[in-house]
C-alpha cells in the first residue's frame, strides 16, 4: 500500500539534528513536509524556474501533521538535515541514496527528475504510488 501521509512514515517533519529558519509567513497554505521557497514576504510552494528551495515546511503545533497550514501562519522551515518530504512522480521503488530534486511544475514535493542542483537523497526506499519520503536534503 502506497505511503500518502506524511503521518504515515513518521511522527514529525524534521529528524534528527537539523537547521531551521525561523517564524516565515506562508503567502498560501501549506502542509507539513512540502518544499518552499522564499518570497518578498514570506514563503510560496511556487518554485522558479530555477528550481532553488529554502526548504520544507515543519508542523506547527496549531494544525493536525497531515492538513494544511492556514495562509498568513507564521511557520519555521527545515533547511538542513533529515525530514519527511512530499515526493511525486513515484513510478517504480526507489532506493537509499536516490537524487530528488525541485521542479517549478511540482509545487511542494521533490521529484526524480533533474532540472538542477539535487535537493535531497532518500534515506529510506519508497514504491510506485508514495507521495511521502524521509530525506536528508543536501546543502
Amino acid at each position: 500500500m502506497a505511503n500518502t501521509k506524511i503521518s504515515e512514515i513518521a511522527n514529525g517533519i524534521a529528524l534528527g539534528e537539523n537547521r531551521f529558519t525561523e517564524s516565515q509567513v506562508l503567502d498560501e497554505a501549506a502542509k507539513a513536509g512540502e518544499v518552499v521557497t522564499a518570497t518578498a514576504t514570506g514563503v510560496a510552494l511556487t518554485l522558479g524556474v530555477d528550481g532553488i528551495f529554502l526548504g520544507v515546511v515543519k508542523e506547527h503545533e496549531e494544525f493536525d501533521l497531515d492538513t494544511d497550514i492556514t495562509l498568513g501562519k507564521e511557520v519555521d522551515i527545515v533547511t538542513e538535515g533529515y525530514c519527511a518530504v512530499f515526493v511525486c512522480d513515484i513510478l517504480d521503488t526507489k532506493y537509499p541514496g536516490t537524487l530528488l530534486y525541485t521542479h517549478y511544475d511540482t509545487p511542494g514535493s521533490l521529484r526524480l527528475t533533474a532540472n538542477a542542483t539535487a535537493a535531497a537523497k532518500l534515506l529510506r526506499t519508497i514504491h510506485s504510488g508514495d507521495t511521502v519520503a524521509i530525506v536528508k536534503l543536501l546543502r
